[in-house]
């Protein structure tokens, strides 16, 4: 599969709503607010929201850019893979604390990393940008393209089936089990565009043999 401009587009476009859900989930967590909120003078607690949201535009429109011309000149899909990884497992954690939480089984501990659980994408994206290569293995660029494209149909999908059971009253809170329908429709999608990808790459291959 060669990496042509329609494969970049495609590819900066899933980097960015998978960098936007991070974005997100890291900077709507409670724990990052208070720190935020510890450190500015009251008056700006009014413009600290409308601030943010200008940050969270801006990135938006400037890194679909920045993923089309530098994807292969840092290992960014290592870093989005990563990120993405994390944001996987602090789903299934909370599910399961939350879970454990109706019944009363939830210890204080467990209550206790709850909030905190949102630093482990930024640390397993660290992770996954020095440890996940992807240079030598372009296949990788298109499980971020995965990523990007399943977050987005499994997000707009449960949105939809909030509103057949006129259950949509936010377009952006989800309970624990909504955002667990988001994640196993993420990941689906994510093993089927692998793949979907592997047997291209060795068709491709193959082509390329019979050439010579």
């Amino acid at each position: 599969m060669k990496w042509n401009r329609l494969a970049k587009l495609l590819y900066s476009g899933g980097a960015t709503v998978l960098a936007g859900m991070f974005i997100y989930v890291f900077f709507s967590s409670d724990p990052v607010q208070e720190l935020f909120y510890r450190f500015l003078p009251y008056e700006f607690d009014l413009l600290f929201p409308l601030l943010l949201f200008s940050i969270f535009l801006g990135l938006l429109f400037a890194l679909p850019v920045y993923f089309y011309f530098f994807h292969d000149r840092i290992n960014l899909s290592g870093a989005m893979i990563g990120a993405g990884a994390g944001l996987f497992i602090i789903t299934i954690v909370r599910f399961i604390i939350n879970g454990s939480a109706m019944y009363g089984n939830a210890s204080d501990e467990m209550l206790a990393i709850y909030d905190w659980l949102v630093f482990l994408p930024l640390a397993t994206m660290i992770a996954g940008f020095f440890v996940i290569k992807t240079k030598k293995n372009p296949q990788m660029h298109w499980v971020v393209f995965g990523m990007g494209t399943g977050i987005l149909i499994s997000y707009v999908g449960t949105l939809g089936i909030r509103y057949v059971n006129n259950s949509l009253t936010s377009l952006f809170y989800f309970s624990a089990t909504e955002w667990l329908y988001v994640a196993i429709g993420t990941l689906l999608i994510v093993i089927c565009t692998y793949l979907l990808t592997h047997m291209l790459i060795k068709n491709d291959a193959k082509n390329n043999k019979l050439l010579v």
